[in-house]
C-alpha cells in the first residue's frame, strides 16, 4: 500500500487470501516518499519467494504478475486512479480489478497461484461451472443459437479446466495450448493478434476461437468466462465508435469480487499476453528467464533513444 490509510480498503484483500490459506506479507511503500525502498523491495521480491504482488506502481521493476487496485480518491470517484493504473504502455502489464476492489484482487491472487496447485485452483472455482443453458429465468437466453453458443463456450472452458493437469496436480506437457484467445467476431481480430504474436515469440502454446463474446481463458474481455472458470481470465477491452472504449474498459473491469477480471489497457492486447506471460512463468523457468531478458531488452532500447537525443538535439531527432 501507498500508506496505511488504503488499509480500510485492502483489509479485504487480507481477508481473502486468509480464508484460501495463502500466505502473504503487508507493506507500506510510498512510490513518491520513499521510492528508494519501493526499488528495493520490488528487485529482492522473487528471490524471497513472492510471486504475485498486489500494488499497480512497480509492475516495471519485477517480472512477477502484479494486480493494481484503484482506490477511490475525493475527486473523479476513482476514474483518474483506474486509468492511470490500467491504461501502463506496452510491456508493462498491471492486472487491473475494479474501484476500491480489493476482494477481486485476492481471488485474482488466488487463480494465478492455482495454475501450478490444482487443489487450490479448486478453492478458486466459482459456484456454478457450468452455465445454465435451458433458457431458465434469469439467464438471459433468447434463442436456440444463442443457447447452442453457450453451449459451445460450457465445453470450452470444460476442456480448458481439465486438460491441463493431471492427477499429480503437476501441469501437462507445453503440447497443451496454455492461453486461449476468444473473440466475439473477427472484427477482433486486428487488435486481439498482437496477443498471439507475444505469446508466440514467448514460445507460448495458444488457440484462437471466435464465441458468443470477446472472451479468453487468460486473455479475455467480458466477465462471463470469469464467472465460469476457475481459470485466471484477462481482459483486453476494445475500441468501439463511441466513447474511446471507455464504455469497455468499466464493464470489464467492475465486476464483483469474486468474478475477478484482470483488466489491460484499451486494444493492448500484447499486455494481455505479456501478462499470461509472467502468470506461466510462475511455473516455467524458461518463460522468466525470456520475460527477464524482454525487459533487458526494452530497457536497452530505451537508452539507445537517449543517447541519441542528447547527441543530436531534439530537432534532429524529431526531423529523422
Amino acid at each position: 500500500m501507498d500508506s496505511d490509510t488504503d488499509l480500510p480498503v485492502m483489509k479485504d484483500a487480507m481477508e481473502i487470501l486468509s480464508e484460501s490459506s495463502l500466505p502473504y506479507e503487508v507493506s507500506t511503500i510510498s512510490a513518491h516518499q520513499t521510492p528508494a525502498k519501493m526499488y528495493s523491495y520490488a528487485s529482492n521480491a522473487e528471490e524471497r519467494g513472492i510471486r504475485v504482488i498486489i500494488a499497480g506502481m512497480i509492475a516495471s521493476l519485477t517480472r512477477l504478475p502484479v494486480i493494481g487496485v484503484p482506490l477511490h480518491a475525493s475527486a473523479l470517484n476513482g476514474m483518474d486512479s483506474l486509468l492511470s493504473m490500467v491504461q501502463m504502455p506496452r510491456g508493462v502489464p498491471v492486472a487491473t480489478v475494479a474501484v476500491d476492489n480489493a476482494a477481486s484482487a485476492g481471488f485474482l491472487a488466488g487463480r494465478i497461484l492455482g495454475l501450478d496447485n490444482l487443489e487450490l485452483l479448486a478453492r478458486s472455482d466459482p459456484p456454478s461451472l457450468i452455465m445454465n443453458v435451458n433458457n431458465e429465468p434469469g439467464y438471459g437466453l433468447n434463442n436456440s443459437k444463442e443457447v447452442t453458443e453457450r453451449r459451445r463456450l460450457n465445453a470450452l472452458l470444460l476442456n480448458a479446466s481439465s486438460m491441463k493437469y493431471d492427477s499429480h496436480f503437476c501441469l501437462l506437457s507445453a503440447v497443451s495450448p496454455r492461453v486461449e484467445i476468444i473473440m466475439e467476431s473477427d472484427s477482433d481480430l486486428p487488435i486481439m493478434k498482437e496477443a498471439a504474436r507475444v505469446l508466440i515469440d514467448f514460445g507460448v502454446p495458444h488457440e484462437v476461437a471466435f464465441l458468443v463474446t470477446s472472451t479468453s481463458l487468460c486473455l479475455s474481455q467480458h466477465c462471463m468466462v470469469a464467472s465460469l472458470t476457475p481459470l485466471p481470465v484477462i481482459g483486453v477491452p476494445v475500441r468501439t465508435s463511441t466513447l474511446d472504449g471507455i464504455d469497455s474498459l468499466v464493464s470489464i473491469t467492475q465486476m464483483r469480487g469474486n468474478v475477478p477480471v484482470a483488466t489491460v489497457a484499451i486494444n493492448n492486447s500484447a499486455n494481455a499476453a505479456l501478462l499470461a506471460v509472467r502468470m506461466w512463468g510462475l511455473v516455467d523457468a524458461g518463460l522468466r528467464a525470456r520475460m527477464r531478458q524482454y525487459q533487458e531488452d526494452m530497457r536497452d532500447d530505451d537508452l539507445r533513444k537517449a543517447e541519441k537525443l542528447n547527441k543530436v538535439g531534439w530537432e534532429s531527432y524529431l526531423n529523422h
